[in-house]
C-alpha cells in the first residue's frame, strides 16, 4: 500500500512509502496500523528517513464534511469508525528480523 507524503494515494509524489502490511480493525483502539519489517538490510539512515516519511504521512490532513474541519489524511481510505478529532489516530509498526 502505498502512503503518500506529498500527493494523492492515485499520484503519490516523490518519496512516498510503501507499507509491507496494513492492518485495519475499524472497531479496534487503533483502527488502522502500518507495519514495516527490515531484516537487517538497509543501512540506520535508510530506517530512519522511512520512520520520518511515516511521521510527514500521519501528520497529513485534508478539508473534512463541515467547514474548518481538518481530518487526517488516512482516515479518507481507511474507517475510523466515527471517532472524530482527537480519537482519530493511527500507527505505524516497525520491525526488525535477524536472520
Amino acid at each position: 500500500m502505498i502512503l503518500p507524503v506529498t500527493g494523492t494515494f492515485t499520484a503519490p509524489g516523490r518519496g512516498s512509502l510503501r507499507a509491507d502490511l496494513v492492518l485495519s480493525a475499524p472497531q479496534g483502539p487503533v483502527p488502522v496500523r502500518f507495519v514495516e519489517v527490515d531484516n537487517h538490510t538497509e543501512p540506520a539512515a535508510v530506517l530512519a528517513d522511512e520512520i520520518a516519511h511515516y511521521h510527514r504521512f500521519f501528520q497529513r490532513t485534508r478539508n473534512g464534511h463541515r467547514v474548518d474541519d481538518q481530518v487526517p489524511l488516512w482516515s479518507t481510505r481507511w474507517d475510523d469508525s466515527g471517532r472524530g478529532g482527537c480519537e482519530r489516530r493511527a500507527n505505524g509498526l516497525f520491525g526488525w528480523l535477524r536472520g
